[in-house]
């Protein structure tokens, strides 16, 4: 059995953006897990304490690499798991399912420590600034535009395309914690990003374009 985190939870989207108290951030969160006196930790672990929030804290944690300079071909690494997270939004799950050997793979929890004690100011620093705004559309419906936008950035982020990693990967961390903190303009800007990374797609693909006519034009082909 490979499912074992129950899909039909009700959306922390419509808990949230219903009213209802604000849960503590993704900082918190880690920094909790963190201190936690157990060993080893496991996916599941840290993945059932994100209960609803699981899909952008995965979004965050998968995209915000591609934030610093990588070797050629790391953003394939990064881009794959992003698109078939999003595909499972797009699809209405309320929660992401990976099959039980990646859920229950346990680490040693000091790698957690180093991710809390390096992520965690930074990342509670930006929480402070987000709160729940903009929510205009219905909470499922704008976690499936989000799953759908975080699919194309993915796409995007697959293509070879020489330092055109930065735009679509923050647009992806962006959309991210606007789904944590429930933060339409956060969202809007992460919106306004991919639109601008399918712009420089679409430019460095007419260029090719261009370059490829001349050289067949040059040698009459």
């Amino acid at each position: 059995m490979t499912e074992t985190i129950d899909a039909r939870r009700r959306p922390f989207s419509k808990k949230f953006a219903g009213g209802g108290p604000r849960p503590p951030g993704l900082s918190h969160v880690l920094r909790t897990l963190a201190e936690r006196d157990e060993r080893q930790v496991s996916l599941r672990e840290i993945m059932t304490a994100l209960s609803d929030r699981s899909f952008g804290a995965l979004f965050i944690l998968i995209a915000a690499p591609n934030l610093i300079p990588l070797p050629p071909g790391s953003s394939f690494i990064f881009s794959v798991p992003i698109i078939i997270i999003a595909a499972q939004l797009v699809w209405g799950r309320t929660f992401p399912w990976l099959p039980s050997s990646i859920l229950d793979r346990k680490f040693d929890r000091s790698i957690l420590r180093s991710l809390a004690e390096r992520l965690g100011p930074p990342l509670a620093r930006v929480e402070s600034m987000l709160k729940p705004r903009l929510t205009v559309i219905d909470p499922g419906l704008q976690d499936r535009l989000i799953g759908l936008l975080a699919l194309i950035a993915g796409v995007i982020l697959f293509l070879p395309i020489p330092l055109a990693n930065f735009v679509p990967a923050l647009a992806i961390v962006l959309l991210g914690l606007g789904m944590i903190e429930r933060d339409g303009i956060v969202m809007l800007i992460g919106v306004l990003l991919i639109l601008a990374s399918i712009a420089i797609v679409a430019a460095v693909g007419g260029a090719a374009a261009s370059v490829a006519s001349a050289i067949w034009g040059y040698f009459g082909l």
